[in-house]
């Protein structure tokens, strides 16, 4: 998906390859030209690890397999957290048979990006999105009568698996897996609820 970093930067490195050699140049004597040459390499060999170290897609893509498996027609999905874009992509051929939901609801419109700090400031937003995002996916998301809900566990989350909980009886949730997001590397469970 494009909102994993990275996809732009290949653009912008050749330029900042010229910068930072023309930086370089400028230095006098010839031993800190060197040093700040070896500190440059250092730094791009530190931040490598991560990019060849660590498969950031295997984690997203169990998640959608997992979903695929269990999925029927008329479905409802509440993405908690940044799950919501990697389930996009990975689901884009059932996107037709299902109803998307993020929580909270500001993630659907910058897939990338959740300031939690903010968030937790409006205890009350995040009570009233998970009472209104519970009726919503009970009354018209939900045609099959089943929720699936991908949860984080941060405390912004909380308030809505909570709301789940307290209104579905333990016979009519289903744990499907627990899985990890592939860019934060966070848990994720993912529970099939019978809202009906």
């Amino acid at each position: 998906p494009c909102y994993i970093p990275g996809r732009c930067d290949q653009f912008v490195f050749p330029a900042f390859c010229l910068l930072t050699a023309v930086g370089i140049s400028r230095f006098r004597p010839n031993i800190i030209q060197a040093a700040a040459l070896i500190l440059v390499v250092l730094m791009s060999f530190i931040t490598l690890y991560d990019y060849y170290g660590i498969n950031l897609k295997e984690g997203d893509k169990q998640i959608a397999e997992a979903l695929k498996q269990n999925l029927k027609p008329g479905d409802a999905i509440v993405c908690t957290s940044l799950t919501r874009a990697s389930l996009e992509y990975y689901l884009r051929e059932k996107k037709s048979l299902v109803t998307l939901y993020s929580y909270p609801a500001e993630n659907a419109k910058h897939l990338g990006y959740e300031n939690t700090k903010r968030l937790l400031q409006n205890q009350g937003m995040l009570e009233r999105e998970a009472e209104l995002l519970y009726q919503e996916a009970r009354h018209n998301g939900a045609k099959s009568g089943r929720c699936i809900l991908l949860y984080v566990p941060t405390p912004v989350n909380d308030n809505l698996k909570q709301k789940f909980e307290s209104n579905i009886s333990i016979k009519d949730t289903e744990s499907i897996g627990l899985f990890h997001q592939s860019l934060l590397n966070v848990p994720v469970e993912v529970v099939l609820f019978n809202i009906l």
